[in-house]
C-alpha cells in the first residue's frame, strides 16, 4: 500500500479480490463520503503498475512507480477531477496528472473554481490514449466524484469507454451516484466499499469545517438559541451542520435507550444530561425522532438554501423543539 498509515485501505483491499480477479477496462469505486475513495482508486491503479507488488497483489510502496504514482508523476496515470477540488488538495501533488494540467480553468485566475468535471478534460485525455505505455505496461485514468460531471462530460466519458484504447483502464469513483447516466454505470464493473457505520460518522466530522464552533453548541442542545446560533454559523456549510445536528441526535438516541454514543464518545456527560432531560418529557422520544427525520429530510436540498440565515435558523429550531414544545 502507498497509504500505509490507513487500515482500512488494507480492509477494502480484502473485499475486492473478487472484483480484481475478473479486471475489467472500466471499474466504478463507490462507497460513504470523506473516506478517501480517490486514494483508494489510486492504490488500486498503482497496484497494476508497480514493478514489486506485495503476495496479496497490492502496490509494495516503495518501489519508483509507486513513488512516482504517490507524487503524481507517473506517466502512465492521469488523474482527472473539477478544479474545486484539485484546489483542496484532493489530489497528489505534481504536474504529471491530468486535472494539474491543461484542464484547468481557474489557474491564475480570480474565478471561482468549478465543481463540475468539464467536457474539455475528457478530451483532453485523447492524446494521453493514443500514446503508448511509458514503462510497458496498462495506462490509466482515474476520475470522479462521477456525478461531477457535467452532462456534456458524461458523454463525451461515454464515447471513450464504448472504444477503449488498448492497454487504458478507467478507475471512477463515487461516493453518491444520483445524477450518473445509466449509460455509464452499465459500462463499469462496479465495487462497492463499506464501512461502519461509526467509522464513517468520524470520517466526516474529521473532514468538517464546523466542528471547532458547533460542537459546544451541541453540547448545550437543550438550550438552543436559534436566532443567536444561526448569527453564528453565518456563511457556513449547511451539509455539514446538519450532519453535525443528525449525528448529535442519533447518539442522543442511543445514549436514551441506554446505549453508549457511536460518534461523540466524548461528550458522555452531556449527551446523558440530555437524554435525563428528554426522559421528563411527554412523548420525549417521539419527539426526539420527529426531529431528527425533519433534519433527514432537510439534507436533500442542502446544497441549494436560498437564504443560508433562514436556514440555520430553522435546523436550530428544529433542535431546540427537541427539548421545547
Amino acid at each position: 500500500m502507498i497509504k500505509k498509515e490507513l487500515s482500512r485501505f488494507q480492509d477494502w483491499w480484502n473485499q475486492s479480490q473478487t472484483v480484481r480477479q475478473r479486471p475489467a477496462s472500466a471499474l466504478l469505486i463507490s462507497g460513504p463520503p470523506n473516506a478517501d475513495l480517490l486514494g483508494f482508486a489510486l492504490e488500486w491503479a498503482a497496484a497494476d503498475l508497480c514493478e514489486s507488488p506485495l503476495p496479496d497483489g497490492s502496490a509494495c510502496g516503495s518501489c519508483p512507480s509507486c513513488g512516482w504514482v504517490s507524487q503524481g508523476q507517473h506517466p502512465d496515470l492521469r488523474l482527472v477531477q473539477s478544479d474545486a477540488n484539485e484546489e483542496e488538495g484532493a489530489a497528489p501533488a505534481g504536474e504529471g496528472l491530468e486535472s494539474m494540467g491543461e484542464g484547468s480553468s481557474s489557474a491564475g485566475s480570480d474565478k471561482k473554481a468549478s465543481k463540475e468535471i468539464r467536457i474539455d478534460q475528457i478530451r483532453g485525455l485523447s492524446t494521453f490514449a493514443q500514446v503508448s505505455s511509458h514503462r510497458g505496461g496498462r495506462r490509466y485514468v482515474v476520475l470522479g466524484p462521477v456525478a461531477d460531471m457535467n452532462f456534456a462530460a458524461a458523454n463525451a466519458l461515454l464515447k471513450t469507454l464504448e472504444e477503449p484504447a488498448d492497454g487504458l483502464r478507467f478507475v471512477l469513483f463515487a461516493d453518491r451516484l444520483e445524477g450518473v447516466p445509466k449509460t455509464i454505470l452499465s459500462r463499469c464493473r462496479r465495487l462497492h466499499l463499506h464501512l461502519e457505520a461509526g467509522l464513517v460518522a468520524q470520517q466526516v466530522l474529521q473532514a468538517s469545517s464546523v466542528g471547532a464552533w458547533l460542537l459546544p453548541m451541541l453540547r448545550q442542545a437543550d438550550r438552543a438559541d436559534p436566532l443567536g446560533w444561526a448569527q453564528t454559523a453565518g456563511k457556513a456549510d449547511v451539509r455539514e451542520v446538519l450532519e453535525h445536528c443528525q449525528f448529535w441526535l442519533t447518539d442522543l438516541q442511543r445514549v436514551s435507550l441506554g446505549l453508549a454514543p457511536k460518534v461523540f464518545g466524548d461528550c458522555s456527560g452531556d449527551l446523558g444530561r440530555q437524554a435525563q432531560s428528554l426522559a421528563r418529557l411527554p412523548g420525549g422520544d417521539l419527539r426526539l425522532a420527529h426531529q431528527l427525520s425533519v433534519l433527514q429530510g432537510m439534507t436533500r436540498s442542502a446544497d441549494h438554501p436560498l437564504n443560508p440565515r433562514l436556514v440555520f435558523e430553522s435546523i436550530f429550531g428544529h433542535l431546540q423543539r427537541v427539548f421545547y414544545a
